[in-house]
């Protein structure tokens, strides 16, 4: 039985990175006949393996709402896939593990002929979404980096730091290409998402060597970004509370059923939300001067894709 059930892990993680789609790419691939994803979006499994979760963030809060919600043994890991049938591609989605130190390592021990992807949005973006969520939204984030980087050194400023870590992929996508073969690994960009989403999840479906001519409905908004018109409900909307509800849900009602109330939330998601404000020209190029610019121009030469309009 335990035999029959390791047959059954994954073959593909989808790894992060967090707020680049990575929500979109999992209910976007679920719909796919021959894909099977997790019940569980986020397991988060091969960032704790039994361990104490470290990420380089700084919201406590969320960390302890992860441990809540992840799964962090091989019996409840294997159980997500009992359901596996005559599906080609199985995979998971959990964005912690592309800055989880050791989770490259726990996967190819555990998954060594596992494929990955990544999918990866401009790191000012990131800094600037992460920081909003600490500075009571968008405006007080403006603010707040304004007044930080016009400070003459800002090294030792803990949440600027944990902001700045979000975008730093290199080291990240390296401990990668370290563990597996590059040709098993997709690393995907949020900009095509945005633009191309039917090429891009073309691209990903042939990677994972299933039908490409099926190619589910991209117009579905997931886990849309932005600034909440109502602080309450999205309050509600994100409530660790919720996720006690998810796992009846999971457990008590038919796959059709769950994906149409994971859909409600995420409509309703959207729906709350308004377009961000643009951070300043003068703040992101300094940024991208200050913390950015010599990493990003590594990640290209690893991932041969030409990043220069993230230098500008």
């Amino acid at each position: 039985m335990y035999k029959q059930m390791k047959n059954k892990l994954p073959n593909f993680l989808i790894i992060g990175a967090i707020n680049s789609g990575t929500t979109a790419l999992y209910y976007f691939l679920r719909k796919h006949p021959q894909i099977y994803m997790s019940p569980i979006k986020e397991t988060n499994y091969f960032a704790f393996d039994g361990e104490r979760l470290d990420l380089e963030v700084a919201d406590i809060t969320n960390i302890d709402k992860m441990k809540k919600i992840s799964i962090s043994n091989i019996e409840d890991y294997y159980k997500l896939f009992q359901d596996v049938s005559t599906e080609k591609a199985i995979g998971e989605a959990s964005p912690s593990y592309i800055s989880s130190p050791g989770a490259a390592q726990r996967i190819q021990k555990c998954i060594p002929n596992a494929k990955i992807v990544a999918i990866l949005r401009h790191p000012v973006d990131i800094c600037y979404s992460t920081m909003s969520r600490y500075s009571g939204g968008y405006e007080g984030a403006i603010e707040y980096l304004v007044e930080t980087l016009s400070q003459t050194d800002c090294s030792q400023n803990k949440l600027l730091r944990s902001a700045i870590s979000q975008g730093l992929y290199y080291n990240k996508i390296q401990s990668y290409f370290d563990k597996f073969n590059p040709e098993k690994i997709k690393i995907l960009l949020y900009e095509d998402l945005q633009n191309h989403p039917k090429d891009l999840i073309r691209d990903i479906l042939k990677f994972l060597n299933v039908d490409e001519d099926f190619v589910p409905d991209t117009n579905q908004i997931y886990n849309k970004s932005g600034q909440t018109k109502s602080k309450i409900l999205d309050k509600i909307l994100r409530s660790s509370a919720i996720a006690p509800l998810k796992k009846i849900v999971k457990l008590y009602f038919p796959q059709r059923m769950q994906l149409y109330l994971a859909g409600l939330q995420h409509r309703l998601h959207s729906r709350n939300m308004i377009s961000r404000p643009q951070l300043p020209l003068d703040i992101r190029r300094k940024i991208i001067q200050n913390y950015y610019r010599e990493d990003i121009l590594n990640l290209q030469d690893l991932i041969q894709r030409d990043l220069s309009r993230w230098l500008i």
